[in-house]
């Protein structure tokens, strides 16, 4: 299960948790690159915003400081997506050994 994640659930005739393993993993994929394109996004108008370009409108109103904040809400989140991705996969290994 640990190079397959899913393989000792169906080993040990559990396959319906395979589905919610995967669920897991698309889950935390997503939330990974939602907050990684945030991030960039962020970071970009950040240094815009600092240089005087007017190609973020959207962020007229902000000052370099409130722009950065955000960035740095979307970095948090993308590396606890990592994390969580990390504890869920340990997750998947320690319950194929332990099945219920």
């Amino acid at each position: 299960s640990l190079l397959l994640p899913g393989w000792g659930q169906i080993y040990n005739r559990s396959a319906w948790k395979v589905p919610i393993i995967y669920a897991g993993f698309g889950g935390l994929g997503y939330m990974f690159g939602f907050n990684q394109q945030q991030y960039r996004y962020h970071k970009l108008a950040a240094i815009c915003i600092r240089d005087g370009c007017p190609d973020y409108p959207e962020f007229a109103g902000f000052s370099q400081e409130n722009v950065i904040s955000i960035r740095e809400f979307h970095r948090r989140l993308r590396d606890l997506s990592i994390i969580f991705g990390a504890l869920w996969y340990t997750l998947n290994g320690i319950e194929t050994f332990y099945p219920a």
